[in-house]
């Protein structure tokens, strides 16, 4: 987060630095960005040297803070705004940027806890390995890395498209057997679980049911007081 704060800020104070060609050499423009930077009230321009390939849509800076930490700083984004380039190549967006990014931790083995290492991802790394070793040869030459393309293009449509099928069918196949067990599924009543402690002889009453009980006692008592004293003097 705090890497994409920075380049959205390079992005902001790109429009502080002044740009003039100075030299071009076939499809690579070498400019001058001069900035103005402020150091103990004073003003004072640094000069700093941006190459771009219009060929290759690539950009180059002598800080290389895309090297290193995978933004491009805000006098590159001067330079390519200079040069129309609309969109940012994909070259400059890193897989880590992306929110659809799918995380490899799960691919990672556990090496203090060898009994937890399950056979998918042994299978996933001995094919990492074999994959490295295939392009680490097929890199050297440009009709190996075309061949090389081309068998993982088909192994790849050889892998999805039976996959989307077998997970339709499955589908299909647990809708079906829930139906059926839904059928054949008989429901009965939750069993009773006796409490803990003595059992209660009376539920839980309210205070307004303990008031209205009270008011009612009292006024049996009083009608069977009368009623008894009217008997005795009668």
């Amino acid at each position: 987060m705090q890497s994409l704060m920075s380049f959205k800020r390079s992005l902001e104070q790109r429009l502080i630095s002044f740009q003039q060609k100075k030299h071009e050499e076939g499809y690579v423009v070498t400019y001058k960005v001069i900035e103005e930077i402020e150091n103990v009230d004073k003003m004072f321009d640094v000069t700093y040297k941006v190459s771009f390939d219009s060929s290759t849509s690539d950009v180059s800076f002598q800080c290389h803070l895309f090297e290193s930490k995978g933004i491009l700083c805000r006098h590159t984004l001067s330079v390519l705004g200079l040069e129309r380039v609309k969109k940012l190549p994909n070259k400059y967006i890193l897989d880590r940027w992306k929110k659809t990014l799918k995380r490899k931790h799960s691919s990672i083995k556990c090496s203090h806890d060898p009994s937890r290492l399950e056979p998918v991802k042994k299978r996933y790394d001995e094919m990492c390995k074999q994959f490295y070793d295939i392009a680490k040869v097929a890199a050297a030459s440009e009709e190996l890395t075309e061949t090389v393309h081309r068998i993982l293009d088909s192994i790849w449509v050889m892998l999805v498209e039976p996959k989307a099928s077998s997970m339709d069918n499955v589908d299909n196949q647990n809708l079906n057997e829930v139906d059926e067990n839904a059928n054949d599924l008989e429901i009965h009543n939750p069993q009773q679980v006796s409490r803990k402690g003595r059992r209660r002889k009376k539920r839980l009453q309210s205070t307004v049911e303990k008031i209205v009980k009270q008011g009612r006692k009292k006024h049996t008592k009083n009608v069977k007081e009368r009623s008894h004293a009217s008997s005795v003097f009668d």
